[in-house]
């Protein structure tokens, strides 16, 4: 599923993960958290975020751990596609900061349209909202395993104020985030409930 997810997500069968990894990634953990919370859950939304949760995942495993097979020197799509990989790097370890589609641009040294029209082509959705992605799914590990407020979490995943946190985190996932906290509060609860009593 994650590898059929990962061509979906960018397009491309030209991508590959060199060596072996053993590694503490915090995103990969809150994906795999936010999936276990869902696994049980039946209908069409359930399905729905399952299959989201997994195309996000293995959009940020390619950002951060393949590296792009060139079918030829001369190939300037699969090149260019290539080029993006600082730019998903600064976004991941930046999306708290007040990021510019215009500046990640310059950092690769495109013009703005040009960034834009490989990001796309490539990743399967704007800069704009990939970078909303990561700071969607910083907030479900915050909600989770914290208890920050709602503003600290928005400050803290790079949202303008906590009135723009809610609306985006309901449009991404469908629920308010305090919701959200309750829910993975009563599955963790009942989680451990079921195993005192196994």
């Amino acid at each position: 599923q994650i590898n059929e997810a990962t061509h979906q997500a960018l397009r491309t069968h030209h991508w590959s993960f060199p060596g072996e990894y053993c590694i503490e990634d915090e995103t990969v953990l809150s994906f795999a958290k936010a999936l276990q919370h869902w696994l049980d859950k039946r209908g069409a939304i359930a399905k729905l975020y399952r299959k989201s949760l997994i195309k996000l995942l293995a959009v940020h495993l390619i950002a951060h751990y393949a590296q792009a097979d060139f079918k030829q020197e001369g190939d300037l799509e699969f090149q260019e596609g290539g080029k993006l990989t600082p730019a998903l790097k600064y976004i991941h370890d930046n999306f708290g900061q007040d990021l510019k589609v215009s500046d990640l641009a310059k950092r690769i040294e495109l013009s703005q349209s040009h960034f834009c029209r490989i990001f796309k082509k490539s990743m399967g959705l704007s800069p704009y909202r990939y970078i909303l992605y990561q700071r969607i799914a910083k907030a479900k590990t915050l909600l989770i395993e914290t208890t920050l407020s709602m503003a600290d979490i928005s400050f803290q995943c790079g949202f303008y104020d906590q009135s723009h946190f809610i609306l985006q985190f309901r449009r991404f996932t469908g629920t308010p985030p305090k919701s959200y906290r309750e829910d993975a509060e009563i599955t963790k609860e009942a989680s451990e409930i079921n195993i005192h009593s196994a």
